[in-house]
């Protein structure tokens, strides 16, 4: 018989098989880490771009030559 429900293969129990492995809880705790791991390390890096960037739009700012410059020295 074919399972024609575009939906009966969604969901967590979906791929689960009884007797799937003793290592099995282990691996999916791995790669549970594993993926925490990788958001921390998008996030701190989406953090120091920004940060460079901010930097160069501040130096780049400065070392405008336009008279609205946040740098430019004060009229007398």
């Amino acid at each position: 018989m074919i399972n024609s429900d575009p939906m009966g293969q969604l969901g967590f129990n979906a791929r689960r098989r009884p007797g799937s492995g003793l290592l099995a809880p282990f691996v999916w705790v791995a790669g549970l880490i594993a993926t925490a791991l990788a958001v921390t390390v998008g996030a701190l890096l989406a953090v120091f771009t920004a940060a460079a960037v901010a930097m160069i739009a501040v130096v780049g700012g400065c070392w405008s030559s336009s008279p609205v410059s946040p740098c430019a020295p004060a009229a007398p």
